[in-house]
């Protein structure tokens, strides 16, 4: 079995999708050979294999002195193997029947990375959100380069690798704060990702393609509470998984929801949950090794709290990564994935060039929305007192056309915006990826100039109705 998917002897074997691929967990390409295995060079990842193998191998035997005489004896002769790659860049997986557990290399140096991109962030008071999109990116191309182009031709011909991509510097483990915190952390994930699959073959998990989808996700379940076990009698607390999860969670989005019916495994949310739980419950083993029990204790009951919050919110956190990654191109991912300080990518004002009068420029914008209970003279007021959205427009003006596009600074949602001046008033129509932002789809609107050109007034709506959706109330921020 796998943390991210059934057993790699099914998955060979059936050379479709699994049922694991239309859940929140997937694979990634099948019988390609360009995919996101080619990370790292071969040199590269054998240089890691030999020290990644000892230190599973020394971390099995700490575990297996806390087996109780049952679990030693079933598991006495689980195997590791430490091939170099996968064609999931980030996939642990099991054979139950063989008992063999498969820690492929690259996963471990393609976590080991993407968890220093995330902590060097952090620790720069930078947004660590760019991680996760960039995992999103790579899961979003990976899942269309099944039926269409290899992950390559998306990037001009390069795989956009995780350092570089998310221009993290190279001495950036030099801070021993950061490089100390991301060897714990993924060490953390490490040894929850084996004891996962070191479940699987314990209770001698069959592949997923002889079973229902609600054994196969009790499954995974079982796997999952035998892992965080274990992780309590070593006096490990699982705290680099929360990364681990949401990292995978971003890669695999939310495509499949539809299929919850078939869905083999829980969603991360439901995984983070669980972990939240154990904290909670056991949070005096966890800390058992700590030199300052009490204060260790409390902060893992913080930490579950946090993961909690998280868990309840990840689906919305999906929706938003979804919406950003599907905007993601050679062209565009250099600025978008650069370190910031917002949630979200917001466009940056351009200081250099000139703009000609009105409706040209970056504005800073506040959407009132009619809503249920509303009415026209009701927005921005009225008896629901919901506070306008907060979006950034770009317009760019020639002659008496202005093209543009416009950013929810909440979410990253980004549509555009043509149209044509007449008079004092500028007639648009915008359009919005369908299903992904509010409002989705395309409609119609009408803005208005102040005399200087510097504030925006006007509203939009659905269709050919200009108004059934709210107003807008914009200024210019700076040239553009």
């Amino acid at each position: 079995m796998s943390i991210l998917m059934p057993n790699k002897r099914a998955y060979i074997r059936s050379s479709v999708f699994s049922a694991f691929w239309v859940c929140l967990l997937c694979i990634g390409r099948l019988g390609q050979a360009e995919d996101f295995s080619n990370f790292y060079s071969d040199a590269a990842l054998i240089k890691k294999q030999s020290i990644f193998r000892e230190d599973m191998e020394s971390w099995f035997k700490v575990i297996r002195r806390h087996l109780s005489p049952e679990e030693s004896q079933r598991l006495g002769d689980v195997h590791l193997e430490f091939p170099l790659r996968d064609p999931h860049p980030l996939n642990f997986y099991s054979n139950s029947q063989a008992r063999i557990i498969f820690l492929p290399v690259q996963s471990k140096v393609f976590l080991s990375d993407l968890f220093l991109a995330y902590l060097w962030l952090v620790d720069q008071g930078y947004n660590p959100q760019t991680v996760l999109d960039y995992a999103g990116m790579v899961g979003y191309y990976s899942r269309k380069s099944m039926s269409d182009r290899t992950p390559k031709e998306y990037f001009n011909g390069h795989l956009p690798l995780p350092l570089a991509t998310l221009q993290i510097p190279e001495n950036a483990t030099q801070s021993r704060t950061v490089a100390d915190n991301r060897d714990q952390k993924v060490t953390d994930a490490l040894i929850f990702a084996f004891c996962h699959e070191l479940g699987h073959v314990f209770y001698g998990h069959p592949s997923y393609g002889t079973l229902p989808a609600e054994q196969a996700r009790a499954n995974e379940t079982q796997a999952d509470a035998f892992a965080v076990d274990i992780l309590r009698r070593v006096s490990r607390a699982p705290l680099g998984t929360y990364v681990y999860f949401m990292i995978l969670a971003h890669f695999n989005g939310r495509q499949g929801e539809q299929f919850v019916d078939t869905r083999t495994h829980p969603l991360t949310g439901a995984r983070l949950q669980i972990l939240a739980l154990a904290m909670d419950k056991e949070e005096t083993d966890f800390a058992k090794n700590e030199p300052d029990r009490a204060t260790w204790s409390t902060n893992l009951k913080a930490l579950a709290g946090q993961l909690r919050t998280a868990a309840m919110g990840l689906d919305g956190a999906l929706i938003v990564n979804g919406v950003q990654v599907s905007n993601l191109s050679a062209e565009n991912i250099k600025e978008r994935l650069a370190p910031r300080r917002t949630l979200t990518y917001v466009p940056a004002a351009r200081l250099n060039e000139s703009f000609p009068g009105k409706f040209s420029g970056v504005y800073d914008c506040d959407i009132w929305l009619v809503l249920k209970g509303q009415n026209e003279g009701q927005i921005g007021g009225g008896p629901l007192k919901v506070p306008p959205l907060q979006v950034r427009l770009i317009l760019r003006r020639k002659g008496e056309l202005v093209e543009g596009e416009y950013t929810y600074v909440a979410t990253g949602v980004t549509g555009s915006l043509t149209g044509n001046i007449e008079g004092e008033k500028l007639n648009f129509k915008w359009n919005e990826p369908p299903g992904l932002g509010f409002p989705a789809g395309s409609g119609t609107g009408v803005f208005q100039a102040s005399e200087d050109g510097v504030s925006i007034t006007g509203d939009w709506g659905r269709g050919q109705d200009k108004k059934n959706l709210g107003k807008w109330v914009a200024k210019r921020v700076s040239k553009t």
